[in-house]
């Protein structure tokens, strides 16, 4: 494997064979309207039911657009997502009925709502279904980038099933969340970078910063990467390698629109959305141990039955368990990994940041699978990317196992 990726990668940056993947595309697009429709039905296919909204941050009579508000609840995270949709340039607490509850951490995520403000102008009636549309929209270019670093890179067949199979997709769909379109700005970012597209790289890494700020850890172990090669040949030649140094201007680019976003929310609301994600931090691993043990009834938290006789603590443990086997499988793989590449160096690096950032997650951020799935998509693609490098073969058994799995977690996640 590695031998016929060194052999094409020259090549690599030619668009080739572009109908498969939008076949793909178009395959991975129908499955997830057709899943789609299991939670539609149960909310009688009101669209806005995906809002997740609840009566302790919205005000029904002032939302603008008819909306299903639920009673006694704090909502979702897609109801703040929604108000910014209504208005991405928002500057106050409360507007149009929704209140943040910290609105420096929720703008932080500006790219998804802002997609569908465009799309839905000047109805406002349309956001609710534009947010689903913008998902759909996303999965699949997710779909279609996939397939084509996959065909271009000779990656084995099993690689774009893996991707699209994450379970936190269907999560996603069903609260109007910003992960799907992250993911697809993520991969196009990461063929660009394969397929030395540098520019293109730095403009899809930045829309994907954008929407969901967790990938700059990805991006910036790209940079760094390429940072330590340039100095490194740059000592060696004793030149500037003027070449390297463009690729680490825009790799550094890339960057640039999450530092500026970052910067303006601090100022627009004198203080950092980094605050509130601090509070879902701890040592490493502590968290992931402490919420395995309430599952089985070792330490008291959130799960009252125990592990035997309750279906969610069940899927906690296999879903926590399989988390733990990927970073292992990855791990063990990344001997086999081309490293002699600094782009796919600077993934593994960006992998390994990304890896600690959900290890150091408390209890509370592995309370409910519905946020760490969302959560660790980013986790799922770069770890599956990675694998497949290594020329590592998946069973027909291992394939059906793997499938069965994200097929029961999706459906104990149904809503």
């Amino acid at each position: 494997m590695v031998r016929r990726i060194r052999a094409d990668w020259g090549n690599f940056g030619v668009v080739k064979g572009a109908w498969g993947p939008v076949r793909f595309g178009v395959v991975a697009l129908l499955a997830a309207m057709a899943m789609l429709l299991v939670p539609l039905a149960v909310h009688r296919f009101d669209v806005t039911a995906f809002i997740n909204a609840g009566d302790e941050f919205v005000a029904r009579a002032a939302v603008p657009v008819p909306i299903a508000v639920r009673r006694n609840s704090g909502g979702y995270d897609g109801q703040f997502y929604f108000r910014l949709a209504l208005n991405p340039d928002t500057r106050r607490r409360t507007e149009n009925g929704i209140t943040f509850d910290n609105a420096p951490w929720r703008m932080q995520r500006i790219l998804y709502p802002a997609i569908v403000h465009v799309l839905s102008a000047p109805d406002l009636r349309l956001v609710p279904y534009m947010l689903v549309a913008v998902n759909l929209a996303g999965l699949f270019f997710l779909a279609f980038f996939a397939r084509l670093l996959a065909v271009q890179a000779h990656l084995p067949g099993w690689f774009a099933i893996a991707v699209m199979a994450w379970p936190g997709y269907l999560i996603t769909l069903e609260h109007d969340t910003t992960e799907i379109v992250a993911a697809a700005f993520l991969a196009g970012a990461v063929w660009a970078l394969l397929a030395r597209r540098y520019a293109a790289y730095a403009v899809l890494a930045g829309c994907a910063t954008l929407t969901r700020e967790t990938s700059i850890l990805l991006f910036g172990g790209i940079f760094a990467a390429h940072g330590l090669d340039w100095l490194a040949s740059a000592v060696r030649a004793r030149s500037l390698a003027w070449g390297k140094a463009a690729r680490v201007g825009l790799c550094l680019l890339a960057l640039v629109p999450f530092l500026v976003w970052r910067q303006v929310m601090t100022l627009r609301w004198g203080q950092s959305p980094g605050a509130a994600g601090s509070t879902l931090l701890d040592w490493p691993v502590k968290g992931l141990v402490l919420r395995l043990a309430e599952c089985f009834g070792v330490a008291h938290g959130p799960v009252v039955a125990p592990f035997a006789s309750r279906l969610e603590s069940q899927l906690v443990v296999v879903t926590l368990a399989a988390f733990a086997g990927v970073i292992a499988l990855v791990l063990v793989r990344l001997r086999r990994v081309p490293v002699w590449d600094v782009r796919i160096a600077g993934l593994a690096l960006g992998w390994a940041l990304v890896a600690m950032l959900h290890l150091s997650m408390n209890a509370v951020g592995w309370d409910h699978m519905t946020g760490y799935l969302r959560g660790c998509t980013e986790f799922w693609f770069a770890s599956v990317v990675l694998v497949a490098l290594s020329g590592f073969q998946v069973s027909r058994v291992q394939a059906i196992g793997g499938l069965g799995v994200a097929a029961i977690v999706m459906l104990g996640n149904l809503s």
